[in-house]
Protein backbone atom coordinates (compact mmCIF):
# COMPACT_ATOMS: atom_id res chain seq x y z
CA UNK A 1 0.00 0.00 0.00
CA UNK A 2 1.34 3.77 -0.84
CA UNK A 3 2.06 6.10 1.38
CA UNK A 4 -0.18 9.14 0.66
CA UNK A 5 -0.52 12.72 0.55
CA UNK A 6 -3.57 14.71 0.73
CA UNK A 7 -4.14 18.45 0.08
CA UNK A 8 -7.65 20.07 0.75
CA UNK A 9 -9.01 23.44 -1.07
CA UNK A 10 -12.24 24.76 0.17
CA UNK A 11 -14.73 27.46 -1.66
CA UNK A 12 -17.90 28.79 -1.26
CA UNK A 13 -20.11 28.31 -4.65
CA UNK A 14 -23.20 29.35 -5.79
CA UNK A 15 -25.58 27.12 -7.65
CA UNK A 16 -28.82 27.55 -9.17
CA UNK A 17 -30.83 24.60 -8.24
CA UNK A 18 -33.41 22.38 -10.32
CA UNK A 19 -35.91 24.27 -8.89
CA UNK A 20 -34.83 27.72 -9.94
CA UNK A 21 -33.67 29.16 -6.49
CA UNK A 22 -29.65 29.80 -5.83
CA UNK A 23 -28.27 27.71 -2.84
CA UNK A 24 -24.73 27.82 -1.55
CA UNK A 25 -22.65 25.20 -1.58
CA UNK A 26 -18.62 24.49 0.83
CA UNK A 27 -16.84 22.67 -2.14
CA UNK A 28 -14.13 20.98 -0.51
CA UNK A 29 -11.41 19.38 -3.17
CA UNK A 30 -8.45 17.19 -1.65
CA UNK A 31 -5.99 15.90 -4.07
CA UNK A 32 -4.25 12.76 -3.62
CA UNK A 33 -0.59 12.26 -4.34
CA UNK A 34 1.73 8.84 -3.17
CA UNK A 35 4.95 8.74 -1.30
CA UNK A 36 6.82 10.52 -4.48
CA UNK A 37 4.13 13.44 -4.81
CA UNK A 38 2.62 12.34 -7.99
CA UNK A 39 -0.78 13.34 -7.80
CA UNK A 40 -2.96 10.00 -7.82
CA UNK A 41 -6.70 11.07 -7.41
CA UNK A 42 -9.36 14.18 -6.47
CA UNK A 43 -11.77 13.58 -3.48
CA UNK A 44 -14.46 15.91 -3.91
CA UNK A 45 -17.24 16.83 -0.95
CA UNK A 46 -20.09 19.09 -1.30
CA UNK A 47 -21.76 20.95 1.67
CA UNK A 48 -24.94 22.69 1.46
CA UNK A 49 -24.69 26.10 3.55
CA UNK A 50 -27.13 28.03 2.41
CA UNK A 51 -29.03 28.68 5.70
CA UNK A 52 -25.56 29.38 7.34
CA UNK A 53 -24.89 31.96 4.25
CA UNK A 54 -28.23 33.36 4.89
CA UNK A 55 -27.77 33.92 8.76
CA UNK A 56 -24.63 35.63 7.85
CA UNK A 57 -26.12 37.94 5.27
CA UNK A 58 -28.63 38.77 7.64
CA UNK A 59 -26.58 40.11 10.69
CA UNK A 60 -24.63 42.05 8.37
CA UNK A 61 -27.79 43.42 7.10
CA UNK A 62 -29.05 44.05 10.13
CA UNK A 63 -25.80 45.26 11.44
CA UNK A 64 -26.04 48.16 8.25
CA UNK A 65 -29.69 48.69 9.30
CA UNK A 66 -28.13 49.60 12.75
CA UNK A 67 -25.51 51.73 11.67
CA UNK A 68 -27.92 53.09 9.17
CA UNK A 69 -30.56 54.14 11.59
CA UNK A 70 -28.26 55.50 13.84
CA UNK A 71 -26.84 57.98 11.51
CA UNK A 72 -30.01 58.86 11.02
CA UNK A 73 -31.29 59.30 14.46
CA UNK A 74 -27.86 60.91 15.22
CA UNK A 75 -27.50 58.25 17.80
CA UNK A 76 -23.98 56.61 18.37
CA UNK A 77 -22.95 53.72 20.72
CA UNK A 78 -20.02 53.35 22.89
CA UNK A 79 -17.80 51.01 25.12
CA UNK A 80 -16.27 52.49 28.77
CA UNK A 81 -13.58 49.73 30.55
CA UNK A 82 -13.57 51.30 34.04
CA UNK A 83 -10.79 49.73 34.69
CA UNK A 84 -8.28 51.18 32.27
CA UNK A 85 -10.80 54.40 31.94
CA UNK A 86 -10.48 53.50 27.73
CA UNK A 87 -13.79 53.62 25.65
CA UNK A 88 -14.52 52.15 22.44
CA UNK A 89 -16.93 54.36 20.08
CA UNK A 90 -18.66 53.60 17.01
CA UNK A 91 -18.52 56.44 13.53
CA UNK A 92 -21.76 58.07 14.72
CA UNK A 93 -20.41 59.09 18.06
CA UNK A 94 -16.93 59.90 16.58
CA UNK A 95 -19.22 62.19 14.33
CA UNK A 96 -21.11 63.56 16.79
CA UNK A 97 -18.32 64.53 19.07
CA UNK A 98 -16.03 65.72 15.86
CA UNK A 99 -13.40 63.61 16.40
CA UNK A 100 -11.51 63.20 13.16
CA UNK A 101 -7.81 62.56 14.72
CA UNK A 102 -7.18 58.99 15.08
CA UNK A 103 -4.90 59.80 17.37
CA UNK A 104 -7.27 61.05 20.11
CA UNK A 105 -7.54 59.84 23.01
CA UNK A 106 -10.30 58.24 23.80
CA UNK A 107 -10.33 57.94 27.93
CA UNK A 108 -12.34 59.86 30.69
CA UNK A 109 -10.24 62.57 30.22
CA UNK A 110 -10.13 62.62 26.79
CA UNK A 111 -14.40 62.64 27.00
CA UNK A 112 -14.25 65.73 29.69
CA UNK A 113 -12.52 67.75 27.25
CA UNK A 114 -15.42 67.09 24.45
CA UNK A 115 -17.39 68.24 27.32
CA UNK A 116 -18.72 72.14 27.55
CA UNK A 117 -16.18 73.85 29.61
CA UNK A 118 -19.37 75.75 31.79
CA UNK A 119 -20.79 71.64 32.54
CA UNK A 120 -16.98 69.91 32.64
CA UNK A 121 -16.99 70.04 36.68
CA UNK A 122 -20.32 68.94 37.24
CA UNK A 123 -20.03 66.24 34.81
CA UNK A 124 -16.90 65.18 36.25
CA UNK A 125 -18.54 64.88 39.70
CA UNK A 126 -21.55 63.20 38.06
CA UNK A 127 -19.68 60.46 36.76
CA UNK A 128 -17.98 59.71 39.68
CA UNK A 129 -20.56 60.40 42.53
CA UNK A 130 -23.68 59.40 41.14
CA UNK A 131 -23.02 56.92 37.92
CA UNK A 132 -19.86 54.89 39.34
CA UNK A 133 -20.31 55.99 43.38
CA UNK A 134 -24.37 55.05 43.79
CA UNK A 135 -23.91 52.52 40.43
CA UNK A 136 -26.40 54.69 38.78
CA UNK A 137 -27.62 54.42 35.34
CA UNK A 138 -25.98 57.01 33.04
CA UNK A 139 -28.90 59.34 31.92
CA UNK A 140 -27.91 63.37 31.17
CA UNK A 141 -28.16 66.09 28.97
CA UNK A 142 -25.45 67.98 28.48
CA UNK A 143 -23.47 70.33 25.99
CA UNK A 144 -20.27 69.45 24.47
CA UNK A 145 -18.19 71.83 21.84
CA UNK A 146 -17.35 69.11 19.11
CA UNK A 147 -13.47 68.91 18.50
CA UNK A 148 -13.23 69.61 15.16
CA UNK A 149 -14.89 73.03 14.88
CA UNK A 150 -15.57 73.84 18.42
CA UNK A 151 -19.51 74.30 17.77
CA UNK A 152 -21.25 73.96 20.62
CA UNK A 153 -24.02 71.03 20.72
CA UNK A 154 -26.78 69.32 22.98
CA UNK A 155 -26.06 65.62 23.60
CA UNK A 156 -28.15 62.88 25.58
CA UNK A 157 -26.13 60.33 27.00
CA UNK A 158 -27.36 57.20 28.09
CA UNK A 159 -25.59 54.24 29.77
CA UNK A 160 -26.12 50.98 31.51
CA UNK A 161 -23.31 49.52 34.48
CA UNK A 162 -21.51 46.11 34.05
CA UNK A 163 -20.14 44.21 36.46
CA UNK A 164 -18.52 40.70 36.53
CA UNK A 165 -19.43 37.62 38.31
CA UNK A 166 -18.21 38.94 41.44
CA UNK A 167 -20.35 41.86 41.43
CA UNK A 168 -17.21 44.42 40.24
CA UNK A 169 -18.11 47.34 38.00
CA UNK A 170 -16.46 46.44 35.30
CA UNK A 171 -17.93 48.51 32.59
CA UNK A 172 -20.52 50.83 30.78
CA UNK A 173 -22.40 50.46 27.69
CA UNK A 174 -24.77 52.69 26.13
CA UNK A 175 -25.89 55.76 23.34
CA UNK A 176 -25.26 59.34 22.75
CA UNK A 177 -27.88 61.03 20.45
CA UNK A 178 -27.44 64.70 19.83
CA UNK A 179 -30.45 66.58 20.52
CA UNK A 180 -29.63 70.06 19.29
CA UNK A 181 -32.49 70.89 17.13
CA UNK A 182 -35.01 69.37 20.15
CA UNK A 183 -33.49 72.01 22.48
CA UNK A 184 -33.05 74.67 20.25
CA UNK A 185 -36.70 74.08 19.19
CA UNK A 186 -37.96 73.83 23.13
CA UNK A 187 -35.83 77.34 23.04
CA UNK A 188 -37.64 78.64 20.58
CA UNK A 189 -41.15 77.62 21.87
CA UNK A 190 -40.69 78.79 25.47
CA UNK A 191 -39.58 82.65 24.01
CA UNK A 192 -42.49 82.09 21.69
CA UNK A 193 -44.91 80.90 24.58
CA UNK A 194 -43.52 83.93 27.04
CA UNK A 195 -43.68 86.18 24.18
CA UNK A 196 -47.53 85.28 23.55
CA UNK A 197 -47.90 85.70 27.74
CA UNK A 198 -46.24 89.13 27.48
CA UNK A 199 -48.57 90.64 24.61
CA UNK A 200 -51.68 89.21 26.74
CA UNK A 201 -50.37 90.80 30.26
CA UNK A 202 -50.25 94.34 27.80
CA UNK A 203 -53.49 93.77 26.73
CA UNK A 204 -55.14 93.12 30.06
CA UNK A 205 -53.51 96.34 31.23
CA UNK A 206 -54.25 98.00 28.41
CA UNK A 207 -58.06 97.32 28.74
CA UNK A 208 -57.23 98.58 32.28
CA UNK A 209 -55.62 101.37 31.70
CA UNK A 210 -58.34 102.51 28.81
CA UNK A 211 -61.29 102.31 31.49
CA UNK A 212 -60.07 104.18 34.44
CA UNK A 213 -58.55 106.88 31.28
CA UNK A 214 -62.38 106.88 30.13
CA UNK A 215 -63.77 107.72 33.37
CA UNK A 216 -61.38 110.08 34.07
CA UNK A 217 -62.05 111.98 31.20
CA UNK A 218 -65.71 112.11 32.10
CA UNK A 219 -64.20 113.85 35.93
CA UNK A 220 -62.25 116.14 33.34
CA UNK A 221 -64.88 117.60 31.31
CA UNK A 222 -67.02 118.27 34.54
CA UNK A 223 -63.83 120.40 35.96
CA UNK A 224 -62.57 122.02 32.25
CA UNK A 225 -65.86 122.91 31.55
CA UNK A 226 -67.83 124.62 34.55
CA UNK A 227 -63.78 125.81 35.04
CA UNK A 228 -64.32 127.61 31.25
CA UNK A 229 -67.72 129.13 32.09
CA UNK A 230 -66.89 130.54 35.42
CA UNK A 231 -63.99 132.30 33.70
CA UNK A 232 -66.65 134.44 31.38
CA UNK A 233 -69.02 134.75 34.00
CA UNK A 234 -66.34 136.99 36.40
CA UNK A 235 -64.89 139.98 35.25
CA UNK A 236 -61.09 139.35 33.49
CA UNK A 237 -59.27 141.63 36.51
CA UNK A 238 -61.24 138.81 39.08
CA UNK A 239 -58.73 137.51 42.05
CA UNK A 240 -60.28 134.26 41.32
CA UNK A 241 -58.78 134.24 37.26
CA UNK A 242 -55.44 133.29 38.33
CA UNK A 243 -56.87 130.39 40.05
CA UNK A 244 -59.28 129.31 37.34
CA UNK A 245 -55.80 129.60 35.16
CA UNK A 246 -53.93 127.04 37.85
CA UNK A 247 -56.80 124.62 37.81
CA UNK A 248 -57.49 124.70 34.14
CA UNK A 249 -53.58 124.43 33.18
CA UNK A 250 -53.64 121.47 35.77
CA UNK A 251 -56.68 119.82 34.04
CA UNK A 252 -55.13 120.27 30.46
CA UNK A 253 -52.00 118.36 32.14
CA UNK A 254 -53.86 115.51 33.48
CA UNK A 255 -55.45 115.26 29.69
CA UNK A 256 -52.25 114.83 28.56
CA UNK A 257 -51.85 111.98 30.69
CA UNK A 258 -55.13 110.53 30.36
CA UNK A 259 -54.41 110.58 26.81
CA UNK A 260 -51.24 108.83 26.96
CA UNK A 261 -53.20 106.17 28.58
CA UNK A 262 -55.81 106.31 25.80
CA UNK A 263 -52.61 106.10 23.22
CA UNK A 264 -51.56 102.90 25.05
CA UNK A 265 -54.77 101.02 25.50
CA UNK A 266 -55.05 102.18 21.66
CA UNK A 267 -58.16 104.06 22.09
CA UNK A 268 -57.00 107.59 21.38
CA UNK A 269 -58.48 109.40 18.66
CA UNK A 270 -57.03 109.32 15.53
CA UNK A 271 -56.44 111.18 12.27
CA UNK A 272 -54.80 108.83 10.09
CA UNK A 273 -53.36 109.57 6.13
CA UNK A 274 -51.38 108.57 3.70
CA UNK A 275 -47.62 109.33 5.25
CA UNK A 276 -44.07 108.95 4.09
CA UNK A 277 -42.09 108.62 7.41
CA UNK A 278 -39.05 109.82 5.49
CA UNK A 279 -40.59 113.15 5.26
CA UNK A 280 -42.07 112.76 8.91
CA UNK A 281 -38.51 112.45 10.30
CA UNK A 282 -37.03 115.04 7.99
CA UNK A 283 -39.55 117.64 9.46
CA UNK A 284 -38.62 116.24 12.86
CA UNK A 285 -34.99 116.88 12.69
CA UNK A 286 -34.48 119.77 14.18
CA UNK A 287 -36.68 119.44 17.05
CA UNK A 288 -34.80 116.24 17.54
CA UNK A 289 -31.47 117.39 17.79
CA UNK A 290 -32.96 120.20 20.26
CA UNK A 291 -34.45 117.19 22.53
CA UNK A 292 -31.54 114.94 22.91
CA UNK A 293 -28.76 117.88 23.44
CA UNK A 294 -25.13 118.48 21.29
CA UNK A 295 -23.42 115.71 23.74
CA UNK A 296 -25.29 112.99 21.24
CA UNK A 297 -25.17 112.81 17.71
CA UNK A 298 -27.88 112.75 15.31
CA UNK A 299 -27.81 109.93 12.35
CA UNK A 300 -30.26 109.86 9.98
CA UNK A 301 -30.06 106.33 7.47
CA UNK A 302 -33.42 107.28 5.17
CA UNK A 303 -33.81 104.70 2.62
CA UNK A 304 -35.07 105.83 -0.92
CA UNK A 305 -38.39 104.90 -2.24
CA UNK A 306 -39.86 104.30 0.65
CA UNK A 307 -43.35 103.41 1.10
CA UNK A 308 -46.25 105.06 2.68
CA UNK A 309 -48.19 103.89 5.82
CA UNK A 310 -51.65 104.34 6.65
CA UNK A 311 -51.22 106.75 10.38
CA UNK A 312 -51.74 110.30 12.16
CA UNK A 313 -48.51 112.06 11.27
CA UNK A 314 -49.21 113.90 14.88
CA UNK A 315 -48.91 110.48 16.77
CA UNK A 316 -46.08 109.68 15.09
CA UNK A 317 -44.23 112.66 15.72
CA UNK A 318 -45.22 111.81 19.20
CA UNK A 319 -43.34 108.37 18.72
CA UNK A 320 -39.88 110.13 17.53
CA UNK A 321 -40.40 112.54 20.32
CA UNK A 322 -40.41 109.52 23.24
CA UNK A 323 -37.81 107.45 21.76
CA UNK A 324 -35.41 110.07 21.21
CA UNK A 325 -36.03 111.04 25.21
CA UNK A 326 -36.00 107.50 26.05
CA UNK A 327 -32.55 107.32 24.09
CA UNK A 328 -31.11 110.61 25.53
CA UNK A 329 -31.94 109.33 29.45
CA UNK A 330 -30.13 105.76 28.14
CA UNK A 331 -26.90 108.01 26.92
CA UNK A 332 -26.25 111.20 30.13
CA UNK A 333 -22.36 110.57 29.06
CA UNK A 334 -23.51 111.55 25.22
CA UNK A 335 -23.40 108.74 22.44
CA UNK A 336 -25.40 108.76 19.07
CA UNK A 337 -28.75 108.09 18.33
CA UNK A 338 -29.73 106.50 14.82
CA UNK A 339 -32.92 106.62 12.38
CA UNK A 340 -33.43 104.74 9.43
CA UNK A 341 -36.07 103.45 7.50
CA UNK A 342 -36.30 100.83 4.73
CA UNK A 343 -38.94 98.79 3.43
CA UNK A 344 -39.14 95.24 4.45
CA UNK A 345 -41.35 91.80 3.53
CA UNK A 346 -41.96 89.72 6.58
CA UNK A 347 -42.71 85.91 5.98
CA UNK A 348 -44.19 82.74 8.21
CA UNK A 349 -41.37 82.20 9.86
CA UNK A 350 -40.46 85.91 11.25
CA UNK A 351 -44.08 85.88 12.62
CA UNK A 352 -43.71 82.82 13.62
CA UNK A 353 -40.53 83.20 15.73
CA UNK A 354 -42.07 86.77 17.30
CA UNK A 355 -45.63 86.05 17.71
CA UNK A 356 -46.36 89.74 15.90
CA UNK A 357 -47.94 91.07 12.75
CA UNK A 358 -49.03 89.52 9.95
CA UNK A 359 -46.95 88.25 6.56
CA UNK A 360 -47.18 91.17 4.55
CA UNK A 361 -45.25 93.98 3.59
CA UNK A 362 -43.93 97.08 6.05
CA UNK A 363 -42.31 100.22 6.52
CA UNK A 364 -39.44 99.79 8.96
CA UNK A 365 -38.50 102.55 11.54
CA UNK A 366 -35.18 101.57 13.70
CA UNK A 367 -34.59 103.88 16.51
CA UNK A 368 -31.00 102.64 17.72
CA UNK A 369 -29.02 104.45 20.97
CA UNK A 370 -25.60 103.44 22.16
CA UNK A 371 -26.34 103.60 25.62
CA UNK A 372 -26.53 101.55 28.88
CA UNK A 373 -29.07 99.11 27.74
CA UNK A 374 -31.54 96.93 29.40
CA UNK A 375 -31.53 93.26 30.70
CA UNK A 376 -34.16 91.14 30.40
CA UNK A 377 -36.31 91.77 33.24
CA UNK A 378 -36.35 95.33 32.20
CA UNK A 379 -36.95 94.25 28.30
CA UNK A 380 -40.07 92.68 30.29
CA UNK A 381 -41.56 96.08 31.41
CA UNK A 382 -40.55 98.55 28.99
CA UNK A 383 -43.92 99.21 27.49
CA UNK A 384 -46.22 98.76 30.67
CA UNK A 385 -47.60 101.97 31.68
CA UNK A 386 -46.21 103.87 34.76
CA UNK A 387 -43.20 101.73 34.77
CA UNK A 388 -39.96 103.40 34.46
CA UNK A 389 -36.10 103.31 35.68
CA UNK A 390 -35.51 107.11 36.32
CA UNK A 391 -35.04 108.39 39.81
CA UNK A 392 -38.39 109.54 41.91
CA UNK A 393 -39.90 112.40 40.26
CA UNK A 394 -38.26 111.66 36.84
CA UNK A 395 -40.41 110.46 34.60
CA UNK A 396 -44.52 109.10 35.03
CA UNK A 397 -43.42 105.82 33.05
CA UNK A 398 -46.25 107.02 30.25
CA UNK A 399 -43.64 107.72 26.98
CA UNK A 400 -42.30 104.04 26.23
CA UNK A 401 -46.29 102.87 26.87
CA UNK A 402 -47.53 105.75 24.66
CA UNK A 403 -45.12 104.53 21.58
CA UNK A 404 -46.21 100.68 22.63
CA UNK A 405 -49.98 101.70 21.99
CA UNK A 406 -49.71 104.36 18.84
CA UNK A 407 -48.16 101.69 16.84
CA UNK A 408 -50.41 98.71 17.69
CA UNK A 409 -53.29 101.74 17.09
CA UNK A 410 -51.70 102.25 13.85
CA UNK A 411 -52.10 98.49 13.07
CA UNK A 412 -48.35 97.85 13.71
CA UNK A 413 -46.08 96.49 15.98
CA UNK A 414 -42.67 97.20 17.65
CA UNK A 415 -39.85 94.69 18.79
CA UNK A 416 -37.10 95.96 20.93
CA UNK A 417 -33.63 94.44 20.60
CA UNK A 418 -30.88 95.49 23.86
CA UNK A 419 -28.36 94.10 26.12
CA UNK A 420 -26.59 95.58 28.84
CA UNK A 421 -24.10 97.83 28.00
CA UNK A 422 -24.37 97.44 24.07
CA UNK A 423 -27.13 99.83 23.77
CA UNK A 424 -30.96 99.59 22.08
CA UNK A 425 -32.90 98.79 18.98
CA UNK A 426 -36.41 99.76 18.36
CA UNK A 427 -37.93 98.17 15.55
CA UNK A 428 -41.12 99.55 14.48
CA UNK A 429 -43.03 97.70 11.31
CA UNK A 430 -45.94 99.64 10.40
CA UNK A 431 -48.18 98.13 7.53
CA UNK A 432 -47.18 99.60 3.86
CA UNK A 433 -49.98 100.91 1.88
CA UNK A 434 -50.30 99.06 -1.85
CA UNK A 435 -52.08 102.58 -3.11
CA UNK A 436 -51.56 106.12 -1.33
CA UNK A 437 -54.59 106.58 0.35
CA UNK A 438 -56.05 110.63 1.13
CA UNK A 439 -58.05 110.99 4.53
CA UNK A 440 -59.35 114.66 5.24
CA UNK A 441 -58.52 115.88 8.83
CA UNK A 442 -60.74 118.20 10.91
CA UNK A 443 -58.31 121.25 11.99
CA UNK A 444 -60.00 123.72 14.92
CA UNK A 445 -61.30 126.92 13.43
CA UNK A 446 -60.20 130.07 15.24
CA UNK A 447 -61.89 132.94 16.07
CA UNK A 448 -65.28 132.98 18.57
CA UNK A 449 -67.39 129.94 19.38
CA UNK A 450 -70.06 129.89 16.25
CA UNK A 451 -73.84 129.66 17.73
CA UNK A 452 -77.04 128.66 17.01
CA UNK A 453 -80.63 128.40 17.81
CA UNK A 454 -81.18 124.53 16.56
CA UNK A 455 -82.70 122.01 19.01
CA UNK A 456 -79.81 119.19 20.34
CA UNK A 457 -80.72 116.00 21.75
CA UNK A 458 -77.95 115.66 24.66
CA UNK A 459 -77.85 112.10 25.89
CA UNK A 460 -74.73 111.18 28.66
CA UNK A 461 -75.17 108.79 31.43
CA UNK A 462 -72.96 111.00 33.19
CA UNK A 463 -74.85 113.44 35.37
CA UNK A 464 -72.43 115.86 35.46
CA UNK A 465 -70.76 116.09 31.84
CA UNK A 466 -74.61 115.92 30.67
CA UNK A 467 -75.35 118.91 32.82
CA UNK A 468 -72.06 120.62 31.35
CA UNK A 469 -72.79 119.94 27.80
CA UNK A 470 -76.45 121.45 28.55
CA UNK A 471 -75.17 124.73 29.71
CA UNK A 472 -72.43 125.29 27.70
CA UNK A 473 -74.97 125.08 24.51
CA UNK A 474 -77.65 127.17 26.10
CA UNK A 475 -75.35 129.95 26.38
CA UNK A 476 -74.32 129.39 22.67
CA UNK A 477 -78.26 129.99 22.08
CA UNK A 478 -79.22 126.15 21.73
CA UNK A 479 -82.42 124.49 22.64
CA UNK A 480 -80.91 121.60 24.46
CA UNK A 481 -83.49 118.64 25.23
CA UNK A 482 -81.24 116.31 27.73
CA UNK A 483 -81.54 112.05 28.64
CA UNK A 484 -79.64 110.00 30.75
CA UNK A 485 -79.91 106.77 28.55
CA UNK A 486 -80.94 105.34 25.49
CA UNK A 487 -84.57 104.35 26.35
CA UNK A 488 -85.52 108.21 27.83
CA UNK A 489 -83.55 109.90 24.66
CA UNK A 490 -86.28 108.05 22.56
CA UNK A 491 -89.33 108.36 24.80
CA UNK A 492 -88.24 112.18 24.99
CA UNK A 493 -87.75 112.14 21.34
CA UNK A 494 -91.46 110.56 20.50
CA UNK A 495 -92.93 113.04 22.82
CA UNK A 496 -91.48 115.83 21.44
CA UNK A 497 -93.50 117.59 18.83
CA UNK A 498 -90.66 120.15 17.71
CA UNK A 499 -87.75 119.66 15.27
CA UNK A 500 -84.95 117.90 16.84
CA UNK A 501 -81.73 118.61 14.79
CA UNK A 502 -78.70 117.26 16.01
CA UNK A 503 -78.71 114.51 18.40
CA UNK A 504 -74.90 114.92 20.17
CA UNK A 505 -74.92 111.12 22.00
CA UNK A 506 -72.04 109.24 23.82
CA UNK A 507 -71.21 106.38 22.79
CA UNK A 508 -70.47 103.63 25.20
CA UNK A 509 -73.58 103.59 27.42
CA UNK A 510 -75.32 100.97 29.95
CA UNK A 511 -78.24 99.51 28.09
CA UNK A 512 -78.29 100.83 24.49
CA UNK A 513 -74.98 102.07 23.10
CA UNK A 514 -75.02 105.37 21.09
CA UNK A 515 -74.77 103.71 17.75
CA UNK A 516 -78.15 102.22 18.31
CA UNK A 517 -79.58 105.19 19.62
CA UNK A 518 -78.24 106.99 16.23
CA UNK A 519 -79.88 104.55 14.20
CA UNK A 520 -83.22 104.09 15.23
CA UNK A 521 -83.80 108.04 15.83
CA UNK A 522 -82.46 108.38 12.23
CA UNK A 523 -85.52 106.14 10.95
CA UNK A 524 -88.03 108.50 12.88
CA UNK A 525 -86.67 111.86 12.35
CA UNK A 526 -85.59 112.37 9.16
CA UNK A 527 -82.92 114.96 8.72
CA UNK A 528 -81.69 115.07 12.26
CA UNK A 529 -77.86 114.92 12.63
CA UNK A 530 -75.91 112.96 15.02
CA UNK A 531 -72.75 113.94 16.80
CA UNK A 532 -70.69 111.39 18.53
CA UNK A 533 -68.65 112.80 22.62
CA UNK A 534 -66.66 109.95 23.73
CA UNK A 535 -62.93 109.09 25.48
CA UNK A 536 -62.92 106.03 23.28
CA UNK A 537 -62.13 106.20 19.56
CA UNK A 538 -60.03 104.14 17.15
CA UNK A 539 -59.71 100.61 17.65
CA UNK A 540 -62.19 99.78 19.96
CA UNK A 541 -64.71 101.57 18.49
CA UNK A 542 -64.27 100.02 15.46
CA UNK A 543 -64.34 96.76 16.82
CA UNK A 544 -67.89 97.80 18.27
CA UNK A 545 -68.70 99.28 14.68
CA UNK A 546 -69.43 102.54 15.14
CA UNK A 547 -66.17 104.30 13.82
CA UNK A 548 -67.88 104.48 10.14
CA UNK A 549 -67.83 106.44 7.26
CA UNK A 550 -69.86 110.15 7.93
CA UNK A 551 -69.98 109.26 11.57
CA UNK A 552 -68.93 112.70 13.64
CA UNK A 553 -66.65 112.37 17.14
CA UNK A 554 -65.61 114.73 19.55
CA UNK A 555 -63.36 113.79 22.36
CA UNK A 556 -64.19 113.80 25.69
CA UNK A 557 -62.67 115.72 27.73
CA UNK A 558 -63.92 118.92 25.63
CA UNK A 559 -63.70 122.91 26.49
CA UNK A 560 -67.03 125.00 25.54
CA UNK A 561 -65.49 126.14 22.11
CA UNK A 562 -64.54 123.11 21.12
CA UNK A 563 -68.19 121.43 21.52
CA UNK A 564 -69.44 124.34 20.09
CA UNK A 565 -67.46 124.28 17.18
CA UNK A 566 -68.31 120.71 16.75
CA UNK A 567 -72.06 120.99 17.11
CA UNK A 568 -71.92 124.19 14.31
CA UNK A 569 -69.59 121.69 12.14
CA UNK A 570 -72.20 118.44 12.63
CA UNK A 571 -75.37 120.78 12.42
CA UNK A 572 -73.76 122.01 9.00
CA UNK A 573 -72.74 118.49 7.62
CA UNK A 574 -69.06 119.55 7.47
Amino acid sequence: MLDREIATYQMEKRYIHKQGHIVWVLLSVSLVRDAEGAPLNFISQIQDITERKCAQEAVRENGWMLLESQRVARVGSYRLDITSGGWTSTAVLDEIFGITDPGFRKDIEGWLSLVHPDEREQMSAYLKDEVLGRRQDFDREYRIQRLSDHEERWVHGLGELVADTGGRLVGMIGTLQDVTERKRAEAERGQVEQMLRHSQKLEGIGRLAGGVAHDFNNVLGVITGFGEMAKRQLPPDHPVQDRLDEMLKASGRAADLTRQMLAFSRKQVMHPRALDLNGVIEGSQKMLGRLIGADVELVLRLAPHLGTVLADPTQIGQVLMNLAVNARDAMPQGGRLAFETVNVELDEEYVRRHVVGRVGSYVMLAVSDTGVGMDQETRSHIFEPFFTTKAEGKGMGLGMATVYGIVKQSDGFIWVYSEPGYGATFRIYLPRLDTPQEHEVARPEAGEAPRGTETVLVVEDQEALREVAQEILEQQGYRVLVAGHGGSALELARRYEGPIHLLLTDVVMPGMNGRELAELLAGERSGMRTLFMSGYTGGSLSDRGLLVKGVSLIEKPFNPDALARAVRQALEGR
